[in-house]
Parts: C-alpha cells; sequence; structure tokens
C-alpha cells in the first residue's frame, strides 16, 4: 500500500504540512514513487467540478468512434473547464501539493496539463516531473482505481528499455510482459482505494495502468504535472484571461499560459483531446514544412477554409486555420458539402479527403500521422473508415504510423488486402519480419505484409507502382 499522510488541523487551516509530514510525503515518493495526501481538498468544489466535468464527458461520449480515446476505447482525454467559475484554487493551485513537488523539484516547478513530445526522450536519473492526481469522487477497484507498481521508478526499472515497441527514443508506454511478471514475483502490484478530498503525488516514471470502471458511474481524475523549474518544456496551458489575477497573486508556481476570453476558453477546451494545442501547433506546422524543404520537395499542407480546399497555404492561411474554431473533419463524403458555394467550413481533411485533393493537384506522396482502419466489432457494425477504401482505389501513397492500437489491426489489414491496397512498413534497423505500426508503438502483434529497407527502396516501389495504368478516381 502507499504512503497516507494525514493532516492536523493546523495544517489543514494553513496549508502547509509540518515537518514531520513533509518528511514523510518526500519519504514516501523517494522510496515508492507515489504518496497519498488524505483530507485536502473541500468536497464542495469537487462536487462542483464533478458535476461538470460528467456532463462534459456525456457530451464527448455522443460522439461516439469521434471521442477523444486516449490509448484505450472508454478511456476518455477530457480537459476540465479552464474558466473563472471552476477554476477552484483549492483543487488546481493546492499549496500542500505545491509544498510536496517543491521539495522535490525544487522551488517554484512549472505546471502544465500534458507532456507530449517534450518529456520523450533519455529520463534523468533523479525526479524531473512529478504528476499530481486528484479523484472527483471515491476511488475503488469497482470504479478503476488505478493500478500502481510502487518502487518501479528508479533503478534498473527505470526507461525507454523497459517498454515495449520503443522507437528510437519514442516508446509505447506498455511495460514487457517479462518485466512484469518478474516485477510481481518481488512486490505485486494494487488498486489502492482513495477517498474524495485527497491528493496523490506520483512520479512521472512509476509504472501504472488504467483499470476498467465496472459501476454505472462516470469517474474523473484530473492529471496535474509538476516539472522542475529546469527542466526542457515548452508546453503552455490555455486559460480564460480571467483567471490572470488569480494566478498572478501566487508564487509558488510557476504557469506558463496563453491567456484567451473566456468565451474562447468555453469553446475549444473540449476539442483538445489529440493534437498540439496553440500555439505549438503552429510551430509544429512550420517545423514539418520545413522538413519537407530540406529534403529538396516542395511542402503543401491540406486543408479547407472557409468553403475553400487548399493544396498548399500561405503562413497567413495556415495561421487563420490552426487558430480558427468550430473546425470539422472533413472526409471524401465531405469535400462537397464543405466546399459548395456559400460555405464558411473550415477543417482539417481525413486521409482519405487528403487522398482525393492530393491526387486531384498531381501530388502522389504525402505524409500524415494515423490511418483509420476497422473498429472493433467491425465484422458487426461496419464501422470501418473510408480512409481503407481510398487507398484502394486512388494513385497517391501514403506514409503513416499506422492506425491506433484500440481498431481492430488484423481485420484492417485483411480490409487492406481485399481493396488491393499495398501495405509495406520500413525495416527501420530490424532483420526478419516487423509488425504493422499501431500509431504510437512501432509493434503491434500482427505482421506487416512487406517490408521496405530504406527511402530508395521506398521511392522505387512508388515509381513502379505509377507505372501501372488507373482509371480515374470514381
Amino acid at each position: 500500500m502507499p504512503s497516507i499522510v494525514g493532516l492536523s488541523y493546523e495544517e489543514r487551516s494553513s496549508g502547509q504540512l509540518e515537518t514531520r509530514n513533509l518528511e514523510n510525503a518526500v519519504r514516501g515518493l523517494h522510496e515508492d514513487g507515489l504518496v497519498v495526501v488524505s483530507d485536502v481538498i473541500p468536497s464542495h468544489d469537487l462536487d462542483h467540478l464533478n458535476a461538470r466535468m460528467i456532463a462534459d464527458a456525456c457530451k464527448l461520449q455522443q460522439r461516439g468512434k469521434n471521442m477523444p480515446f486516449n490509448y484505450n476505447v472508454g478511456n476518455i482525454q477530457l480537459d476540465p473547464p479552464p474558466t473563472h467559475d471552476f477554476f477552484h484554487a483549492s483543487i488546481f493551485l493546492n499549496p500542500i501539493a505545491t509544498q510536496i513537488t517543491s521539495s522535490m523539484l525544487g522551488p517554484k516547478p512549472k505546471w502544465t496539463f500534458c507532456m507530449y513530445s517534450g518529456v520523450d526522450f533519455a529520463y534523468s536519473s533523479h525526479a524531473f516531473a512529478l504528476v499530481v492526481n486528484v479523484p472527483l469522487i471515491d476511488f475503488t477497484p469497482a470504479n478503476g482505481s488505478t493500478e500502481l507498481w510502487l518502487g518501479t521508478h528508479t533503478g534498473v526499472l527505470l526507461g525507454v528499455h523497459v517498454q515495449e515497441g520503443a522507437h528510437g527514443e519514442r516508446a509505447s508506454g506498455r511495460i514487457k510482459d517479462a518485466l512484469l511478471h518478474e516485477r510481481r514475483k518481488s512486490r505485486a502490484p494494487g488498486q489502492p482505494q482513495t477517498k474524495k478530498g485527497s491528493i496523490v503525488i506520483r512520479h512521472l516514471r512509476l509504472w501504472h495502468a488504467g483499470m476498467p470502471n465496472w459501476t454505472d458511474q462516470i469517474r474523473v481524475m484530473l492529471a496535474m504535472i509538476h516539472f522542475a523549474p529546469w527542466y526542457r518544456n515548452v508546453m503552455k496551458l490555455e486559460l480564460s484571461r480571467a483567471l490572470k489575477p488569480m494566478l498572478e497573486a501566487q508564487a509558488d508556481l510557476e504557469v506558463p499560459v496563453e491567456y484567451v476570453s473566456e468565451q474562447a476558453a468555453q469553446a475549444r477546451y473540449l476539442r483538445r483531446g489529440f493534437g498540439y494545442p496553440r500555439p505549438e501547433n503552429k510551430k509544429l506546422a512550420s517545423r514539418l514544412e520545413n522538413l519537407v524543404r530540406q529534403g529538396g520537395a516542395v511542402p503543401a499542407t491540406v486543408g479547407v477554409l472557409n468553403g475553400v480546399a487548399h493544396v498548399g497555404m500561405s503562413e497567413s492561411r495556415m495561421a487563420e486555420l490552426l487558430d480558427a474554431s468550430n473546425l470539422r473533419k472533413i472526409s471524401r463524403r465531405d469535400l462537397a458539402l464543405a466546399t459548395v458555394s456559400g460555405s464558411r467550413i473550415s477543417g482539417g481533411t481525413t486521409i482519405s479527403g487528403t487522398m482525393v485533393l492530393s491526387h486531384l493537384a498531381g501530388i502522389k506522396v504525402f505524409a500524415t500521422g494515423g490511418l483509420g482502419g476497422v473498429h472493433r466489432d467491425g465484422q458487426d457494425t461496419m464501422d470501418i473508415s473510408a480512409d481503407l477504401t481510398e487507398l484502394g482505389r486512388t494513385p497517391v501513397t501514403v506514409i503513416s504510423s499506422g492506425c491506433k492500437g484500440f481498431l481492430d489491426i488484423p481485420r484492417t489489414l485483411e480490409y487492406l488486402e481485399t481493396q488491393g491496397a499495398g501495405v509495406a512498413t520500413f525495416a527501420d534497423g530490424r532483420d526478419g519480419d516487423v509488425d504493422f505500426p499501431a500509431f504510437w508503438s512501432r509493434e503491434s502483434g500482427s505482421r506487416s505484409p512487406a517490408i521496405i529497407e530504406d527511402e530508395l527502396h521506398a521511392a522505387s516501389i512508388i515509381r513502379e507502382f505509377a507505372s501501372f495504368v488507373f482509371k480515374d478516381i470514381r
């Protein structure tokens, strides 16, 4: 069981741990990688935020397959409303949580919600980030309290080498089965019960796993990350401008933030499940286009802006698209609706939509992130991405990172074969058979139909592909 620190009346009133309890909290983080501080946050603040976040979760569930899943279906990535009415200092700026993280990381740690790629390189041997979790209701094994592997945050259990699917310096987050089996012999994992009002602080590197919620009640757990002040993390929060006085009045946390109007904060926060936040999205777009130029090609970012399809955008148009609200996801079927005369629709194009526009513009190759696929139980629901059909009928080569792991990858590969779409995976230094990638992991358990040795081999295949005669796309 993790270390649990209970508060005295004086500590709760002052918002500061006394020396002995602070020592116990720091010892728990050093030895176990986790500590629980109980009865810290008033119930009425938690209840107020919880009611809003449950309502938001229900809205996201109505999106069906388009809801912002995290790594697994059912695990929804949901931001709290970054607005004045729901931003309780007892939750987001809790002085006891900051006192503990400052004792571990140094004075004035940096607070962000998300890590992104800024922390995805070689871990330091000492603490550089702590996660502050806040359960909004009582957490139990029945409603999916997190499985914790205490003591796995340091020593030989630390680093990307313990994870499956490492790709260069990027890793999957899944711990290798053999290591889980071996660790279980010496210290088995557990699912602790955590009372509402508690704060859970853990090392970012601690092994942990999301567990199923067997109840019919939605349960929400907040996750904030405090980084050491010296750590290279460029992430910023996007918060309502109404919160600026509250944040500037406190001096315990550095809060990198981009302020927006209350209206903009309300409109955007449920749309941030995936993708880069503003303004990092602009930097990423610029970086990707520059990489294309460095390779000797001309970049042409594809999208729809104010009812006009663009294959290649000026810097100003790119900025306008990335700053827009109420963006649509535009597939092949949506192109006419989005670009009909009088339309003001803006949005990003899916693989199928991008393939159609690329083909019309004479572009033979484009790169993207994740590929759509066959959803689980797709044989019954017929929930199959239009990307797969497009790959079989439009003569454009797509370079992607595979489809997300929650899709049915074996059936996706079968469907691609039925459509006559060629599929091959870069060997990337590996010998023998390689897996079809699963978006964030290059290991999926499904073997790729073919292997590409290097870029020259890929170019030869694309050229051979182009030598065949195709009819115009239908």
